[in-house]
Order: structure tokens, then sequence, then C-alpha cells
């Protein structure tokens, strides 16, 4: 296949059936909605083949005088989405097409796209299906994980679901924001923002754990189509010591076990996290980065 592939700034594409021809692809995800590209990136173009057949949406900044395509915080995977299956002759004539438009920048493919190449790099991402009754799934935890639940069981912790967003995303800011400067204040409005959205019709999941009156652990999660996004976590040194997180994610596995759910842990590619991931059971579904430079020298020296 040698498609004809079209590309569309951001003002062109129809939401409507952007979204609508996304329900319609077998590996949609929720980051490649529109009010999730709105929202989060602002400014986002789209290279389109047919009538919404396939379509893959590009984050847009320019500097210098040059188009190129930022990382966004709290946006994993973009990529290829179609209702028919995405090749890799398909996928490496999307990147073509986006090398012409882009000169520089990480394109972050989804699971279903593939790829290979010196330029790509695959990256970790845990999954972990609930739809089975929690008896089983915490049957399948890894020995360490049950010792970490025993212990955290004597520490008197408290599983509540009435949280505030705003609160871990502040918790979150405190705990994470010096290592994180990357995440501007910008960007932090623009997530809850996000959150928000998705509260509006109870797809927002926001959990935490309490020690006495200490709130030692929280999680930010966006809930749709069955898949439970993990996208914000706080532990704080007070919940490291309690076994606040092993105990935080083996509630909400409890919470949502038996219901046909799914928790993508997004990520991780840092070994401690992908480590904790795994305890719990969680199948690692990678999925590639594809790192574009066409910048003229000596720039293409500099940014690596």
């Amino acid at each position: 296949m040698n498609p004809r592939i079209e590309y569309v700034r951001c003002n062109r594409v129809n939401r409507q059936q952007w979204d609508a021809a996304l329900h319609l692809c077998t590996n949609r995800l929720i980051y490649a909605r529109s009010v999730y590209l709105d929202t989060l990136c602002g400014n986002w173009d789209a290279l389109l083949v047919g009538d919404y057949e396939y379509m893959m949406p590009l984050p847009r900044k320019n500097k210098w005088g040059f188009s190129y395509i930022p990382d966004i915080p709290f946006l994993q995977q973009l990529g290829i989405f179609s209702a028919q299956p995405v090749t890799q002759e398909i996928t490496l004539a999307f990147l073509a097409a986006a090398g012409k438009h882009f000169s520089y920048g990480n394109i972050y493919l989804n699971s279903c796209n593939e790829v290979t190449g010196s330029n790509t790099e695959p990256l970790n991402n845990y999954i972990l299906n609930l739809h089975k009754p929690y008896s089983i799934t915490a049957g399948n935890y890894n020995t360490d994980l049950h010792y970490d639940l025993r212990q955290a069981a004597k520490n008197e912790l408290v599983y509540e679901n009435v949280s505030s967003l705003t609160d871990a995303i502040a918790a979150y800011r405190s705990e994470y924001g010096q290592r994180l400067s990357h995440i501007t204040n910008d960007i932090y409005l623009r997530f809850e923002q996000l959150c928000s959205y998705f509260g509006k019709t109870e797809q927002l999941v926001v959990r935490s754990v309490k020690h006495g009156e200490e709130t030692v652990a929280r999680v930010v999660l966006l809930l749709h189509e069955h898949r439970l996004y993990n996208l914000l976590s706080v532990n704080t040194a007070a919940g490291r010591k309690l076994n606040a997180n092993h105990f935080l994610y083996d509630r909400l596995i409890h919470e949502f076990s038996g219901k046909n759910f799914v928790l993508d842990f997004e990520g991780s590619d840092i070994p401690g996290i992908a480590f904790f991931y795994r305890h719990f059971g969680a199948e690692n579904i990678p999925y590639h980065r594809v790192h574009l430079n066409k910048l003229p020298w000596p720039l293409n020296k500099i940014k690596k």
C-alpha cells in the first residue's frame, strides 16, 4: 500500500469527524481525542489518508523558523490510528510524510504501529487486565509485593475515593517539581483543565491514602472506554516508609477488578518504577519513540 497522505493544519481538522473516526479505530487511545490534544497541546496538525481512514496527530511548535514536535507531559502515545491494520509500510510512509513538515522532535507511536530503524527506541508500558475477580489478580502478585502489603496493613492506612484533583496536582508539584522542571505552570493548568473536563462525565478517578490526618499517597487517572490511564501519582517520604503506594494501587485494583477494565500504568523506563509495576503482574506492551532531526548543520549536531 502506498497511501496518499494529506497534511492538515490544526484549524482545518474537523473535530467531530476526527472523534467519530477515532471511535472506530481498533487501537484508539484517549490521548488522540480532539479535546485531549486541544487542551494539552493547544496547537496540533494531522496527517490523514482518505476520509479519516488513517489519522496521525502531531503536536507542533515553531522556533528559529523551524517547525518541531514538542514532548508534551501527560501525553504518552500518539502515532497512527485506524480501523485497519497499521503495517510497517504504512508507518514508514507516515514518518516520511512527517519529516517533510517537521525539522525536529520525537514522534511517540502507539503499540499497534510497527516500526524498526536506527532512530527508533522501544519504550515500556505496563498493562494489567482487571476483568478477573480480585482474588485471582492478587494471586498473581509478586511474592515481595505480598510481603509489602502485609507490612502496609500494620500501618492503619485508609484508602479514600473522594479526593481533590487540585490537591493531588499541588502535592505532585511539591514532591517532584524540581526534578520535573520541564513541566511548566501552563502545562499544569492545562492538565487540570483536561481532568476537570473528563470529571464532568465521571471519567476522572482521584484516589488517596491517609495515615492518621496526613495524606501520604495520591493517584489521578482518567477512565475512558474501559481503560484506566495512570496519569499522575504521588508518594511522599512518609508514604514510602509506610508502603503507601503499594497499598494505594492494591486498593485501586480491588475497586475495579471484575469489571472489564484495564489498568494502564503508563510506563515506565525508570527501572525502579518498572519493577514496581511488574510486581502487580502487569504485562509490558511496548511502543516506540522515533527521533526526527532534519535541522541544518550545525544545529543538527547541537540538538541530538
